[in-house]
């Protein structure tokens, strides 16, 4: 089952949700505080240390920093370095500081034996679309290399996961926090056949793909309390929603 929102319960909390945090205006301090009060352990991508520097402060002192650091400040780095933050330098240009995080995430966990274990990447949208979808692509990448834990993509107006092939899938819509619009998105490759419940546009065993159909500006119905949205896939599929957090009203 997927909740994308669940960190807003504290409840929900549980161990192995670790944050990445990116350097992205997308994010702002509500929900970055969100997600870090919901996490137990918390890496910043590069220039992501001067957006919690900058929001939450010296006492919000991440675990790890990692990347080239082309984009974190100095005297940030040095700062969150002095109050016991690790400092991993990693100049492989072929991997993105997103993926570069993951791989610090993905390590934590090998070394404590785990596989399912969940991390959420705050900033993952915002004023550049070369960004998000490189944001899209460690998705996809995360989920071949580790199919039983989860990763989602989240900003002050959207979120995102990647739905594996071939399993049902339950998505809790939390409506204080997310909806009504969201959208399927086949970015992958062609999805042979999609069966939805739980949308105002449900779909029935058909095919989405780019440059034939796709669910965009889908919706989740009106309604009471939390929905429930069903997912059923052959290929990996993106699920997108809206979010509450940030967003102005009208």
């Amino acid at each position: 089952r997927h909740d994308l929102h669940g960190f807003h319960d504290a409840a929900a909390t549980a161990p192995r949700a670790s944050l990445i945090v990116l350097n992205s205006r997308a994010c702002g301090a509500d929900l970055l505080r969100a997600l870090w009060d919901a996490s137990d352990f918390r890496v910043c991508a590069d220039g992501g240390a001067n957006r919690v520097h900058d929001l939450l402060g010296l006492d919000a002192v991440p675990d790890a920093i990692v990347g080239d650091f082309d984009s974190a400040r100095p005297e940030v780095v040095d700062a969150y370095a002095s109050r016991g933050c690790r400092v991993e330098r990693v100049r492989d240009q072929d991997a993105t500081d997103l993926e570069k995080a993951l791989g610090v995430v993905g390590a934590r966990w090998d070394a404590a034996g785990t596989d399912d274990g969940a991390v959420r990447v705050a900033g993952a949208f915002g004023t550049r679309f070369d960004h998000e979808m490189a944001a899209i692509q460690a998705l996809y990448g995360f989920g071949a290399a580790r199919p039983n834990a989860r990763a989602t993509l989240h900003g002050d107006h959207a979120a995102a996961c990647l739905l594996s092939a071939d399993l049902r899938h339950e998505l809790l819509v939390r409506r204080e926090f997310e909806g009504p619009h969201c959208g399927l998105l086949p970015i992958g490759g062609p999805c042979r056949r999609v069966t939805t419940t739980g949308l105002t546009w449900n779909l029935d065993g058909g095919r989405l793909a780019f440059g034939e159909l796709i669910s965009s500006s889908n919706l989740v119905p009106d309604g009471a309390g939390d929905a429930v949205v069903t997912v059923e896939t052959t290929e990996p599929l993106v699920w997108t929603v809206e979010t509450r957090l940030g967003r102005e009203e009208a």
